[in-house]
């Protein structure tokens, strides 16, 4: 999973990355902000963990039946503090890294 992310400077935003896999298991990432101006970010799926397990799940997240992906934005910094993100260009790569045009 590629994505640019641009946080407006924010560094107390933490960026969550979900897909949910089969029989109802979800798969996650998480990043705390560190940076400023536009990043991308490359999220494998090998990466990602086992957030919570479905009562039909198996444990196991198979590129080949993805339905749904979230990217969620949460103060990473505690409650009450503010997160701010953008993100453009999502995109999907298979077999290979994301490469980026010149």
């Amino acid at each position: 999973i590629n994505f640019y992310m641009n946080s407006f400077g924010n560094t107390t935003t933490k960026l969550s990355t979900q897909i949910d896999g089969i029989g109802g298991d979800i798969f996650m990432s998480n990043k705390i902000v560190t940076w400023k101006g536009w990043k991308l970010i490359s999220i494998k799926l090998s990466d990602m963990v086992l957030g919570t397990a479905g009562a039909l799940g198996t444990g196991v997240l198979r590129p080949d039946l993805i339905k749904k992906l979230s990217i969620q934005i949460h103060s990473g910094d505690g409650p009450g503090k503010e997160a701010e993100m953008i993100i453009d260009y999502v995109c999907f790569t298979y077999g290979a890294p994301f490469r980026q045009s010149n």
